[in-house]
């Protein structure tokens, strides 16, 4: 029996979305084998497979023309230093042959020796000279773009490749017409064919596609930053006390169970629970809460928060793989390498696009070949059609927008697990809230306690005491063990969603609301107090006593319903609570809905009975949510809620503030509406290049393209995407 687990690595050669799709359908067909994302920014490769090893996984990858190695950490600044220098200094290159080329038609004279005799011979070689080093530095598109060619699976490499490569073979058979009308004093002939040099183009093809890849480079560096940044926060080295000893090691020998000393100062390197001390933490990192918050010995510890003052010692309970940083850290990763269904369209359409534009420019060179019976002319009108159509703006659409969303998204403290959730949240038509600790800060506390018998304050502790509801929380925070002397019941059987049933010598007691004592002993009781929850404790013949607790509602629910309101999105409160609580609780909110009295097992159905309006998301922080959390098309975990739920969520709200669910919302919005645009001047671009370049409308207006026109518009088509997904950083608020 295998374990499914997730697997990752790195593919390397990978240029565009045609790339990603070969790769992904080569896995695919390996048996045992799910779940295949592969991602084109990130340059990786994830899966869930337990019987498929690493040689299986290469091999594929490999017979697609690929390379892929087990993950590791790319070092996106080191590749920018590299691909940097190369960019220069064939930019600079690039220049000195633009120069050759077309000096002349700047009115920037040339040396006299390329008017001389032989000046036709020293200009055409002199470019090509210049050509070489910026060819050998860009050697990487010819070697894969015509190694994907002879495998039937062309890219964009593939037709950089093609089209630089018939510009420098044309050239050069030009170079041999211009030496023999030279060598045969044909100034004519040789003017002719020094108009038809393409060096200039091809250097400009490949020296401008490197421009775009280090573009691509540098918005890569800047969303791994903001990862990068959180991981800093725990430090490389911590202090762990063995014996009377202290040792400092690496975080990432830490193990569960060690004691570890932090003095003022320091950040947490993983998450523990403190044994010794005390001292305020600033935990902005996390919560985005900017008071510092008091912790002392007993309470818990998350990695990465800042120690302001004093001395302590805690005891991990985590490693630093594992802790609540590098949590955070794998679902911003996971998020912006996963794919967005919008993305699937264009993965169908870059499989195809490039054969198309090979046929193009074949078909291209065929007519324009036949009509005029120039060759020289038709290879003007086929190369630019290969340089013009690259479809590295197609490709870099959506994951680039998806991938700087998710890191916007974490800094404002919104965690994202996946891509197809950020994209179905701009598509929800209601929003469905639990009530407590959603809606409400979930401090209960009692407000009324109230008993008919000596014994309530005993026999009420004693049940509620087993229970972890919040309601039995705030009843047992109330009584304490120096009030009262618990009683000690025999047993006691929770509920769900309705209360509790204890039994003591014998006799049995229920805790919990009217409702619910009513359909287990027949009794009644009504109380007036409004907007408070009232557990009652009552045996079979008679009521001993109740507690009312209030609860009050966050600043930000107000705030967050209005929004949502004005958005068209309709509000839903989904709460255990009685109803008149919940209408009361709602003469301030005034959401659309309130559905009260609610069983955990019924919220699931209720949530599906709204998605057949539409979109629905889930908000809630309990364990009582969970089932209903996955089952919304979207669903949303209070960041202070319980690891269930925050686990059956899409997105976790760290700062436990019911707005950021607006704001993760609009971000939504602002990102389909941001990759829709990618994507339509990504088509319309080529839509209305390839005509052009392939020289339909030149007989009736002349209007053509230069390859360095075509290789200077392709760049410019990447540069637009990447620019315009980049908007996304600069409004970080989303109000």
């Amino acid at each position: 029996m295998y374990m499914v687990k997730k697997r990752k690595f790195l593919v390397k050669g990978m240029t565009c979305s045609a790339c990603q799709v070969h790769v992904e359908n080569a896995v695919k067909k390996l048996p045992g084998v799910d779940n295949v994302v592969v991602n084109l920014i990130n340059n990786t490769l994830e899966f869930e497979s337990g019987t498929v090893n690493d040689k299986t996984i290469s091999n594929a990858v490999k017979k697609a023309g690929y390379q892929a190695v087990p993950f590791q950490k790319i070092d996106y600044r080191a590749q920018e230093k590299t691909k940097g220098k190369s960019l220069i200094v064939s930019l600079v290159l690039l220049v000195v042959l633009l120069y050759l080329a077309m000096g002349h038609m700047l009115g920037i004279p040339l040396p006299s020796f390329f008017t001389d005799p032989y000046g036709g011979i020293y200009l055409s070689v002199s470019q090509f000279v210049v050509l070489v080093p910026i060819v050998v530095l860009n050697f990487h598109y010819f070697t894969s773009g015509f190694a994907k060619l002879f495998r039937l699976k062309p890219n964009m490499d593939s037709l950089v490749a093609l089209g630089s490569t018939a510009s420098i073979l044309y050239s050069i058979y030009a170079s041999v017409m211009i030496i023999i009308a030279e060598v045969n004093h044909d100034p004519s002939m040789a003017h002719h064919f020094i108009e038809q040099l393409y060096f200039d183009g091809a250097g400009t093809i490949l020296a401008l596609v490197s421009l775009g890849k280090y573009i691509e480079y540098k918005s890569k560096r800047k969303t791994s930053n903001a990862i990068n940044d959180l991981l800093k926060l725990q430090g490389d080295k911590a202090t762990i006390i063995k014996g009377e000893q202290e040792i400092i090691i690496d975080i990432k020998d830490i193990q569960v169970g060690d004691i570890i000393k932090l003095t003022a100062g320091t950040n947490s390197p993983v998450d523990g629970v403190i044994v010794e001390g005390h001292g305020s933490f600033n935990e902005s990192s996390l919560t985005g809460e900017s008071l510092p918050v008091f912790h002392q010995a007993g309470d818990k510890l998350l990695s990465g928060v800042t120690n302001l003052d004093g001395y302590l010692l805690y005891q991990a309970t985590s490693t630093s793989a594992n802790s609540t940083i590098a949590k955070i850290v794998e679902m911003v990763s996971e998020a912006s390498s996963s794919k967005a269904p919008i993305a699937k369209v264009v993965d169908k359409i870059s499989l195809i696009f490039v054969p198309i534009v090979l046929g193009l420019s074949i078909i291209t060179l065929a007519v324009w070949w036949i009509a005029t019976g120039s060759f020289e002319t038709a290879i003007s009108f086929a190369i630019p059609v290969l340089v013009i159509s690259c479809p590295c703006a197609l490709g870099l659409a959506t994951p680039i927008a998806i991938m700087i969303s998710t890191g916007v998204a974490a800094k404002n403290h919104i965690l994202i697990h996946n891509a197809e959730a950020l994209e179905n949240l701009s598509k929800i038509r209601t929003v469905v809230m639990d009530k407590t600790g959603t809606l409400t800060k979930g401090d209960l506390r009692v407000s009324h306690f109230v008993g008919f018998d000596d014994n309530f304050d005993a026999l009420f502790f004693g049940i509620e005491k087993t229970s972890s509801h919040p309601l039995a929380v705030a009843i047992n925070k109330y009584l304490s063990e120096d009030k009262v002397v618990a009683t000690k019941f025999d047993q006691v059987t929770t509920i769900p969603g309705r209360g509790l049933k204890g039994v003591y010598r014998g006799q049995i007691f229920y805790a919990g609301n009217a409702a619910f004592i009513k359909d287990m002993t027949g009794l009644d009781f009504t109380y007036d107090t409004l907007s408070s929850s009232c557990v009652i404790l009552a045996d079979e013949e008679k009521i001993y006593g109740y507690a009312l607790i209030n609860d009050s509602i966050k600043d930000s629910s107000v705030e967050a319903i209005r929004a949502f309101q004005r958005a068209g999105i309709k509000t839903v409160m989904l709460t255990g609570d009685n109803k008149k609580n919940a209408e009361e609780m709602n003469q301030l909110l005034k959401i659309d809905e309130i559905i009260a009295e609610v069983l955990p097992d019924q919220k699931a159905e209720i949530i599906r009975g709204y998605q057949k309006d539409g979109m629905t998301l889930m908000i809630g922080d309990g364990i009582n949510d969970a089932v209903a959390l996955e089952v919304a098309d979207v669903s949303m975990a209070i960041g202070a809620g319980s690891d269930i739920a925050i686990k059956s969520s899409d997105l976790v709200l760290v700062k436990d503030n019911l707005f950021d669910a607006y704001r993760a919302y609009r971000l939504s919005k602002r990102t389909l509406r941001n990759i829709k645009m990618n994507l339509f001047w990504a088509f319309l671009y080529n839509v209305a290049s390839i005509p052009i370049a392939m020289g339909i409308f030149y007989p009736a207006y002349a209007l053509a393209l230069n390859p360095m026109i075509a290789a200077l518009a392709m760049t410019f088509s990447s540069v637009f995407v990447v620019a315009n997904a980049s908007r996304l950083f600069i409004n970080k608020t989303y109000k």
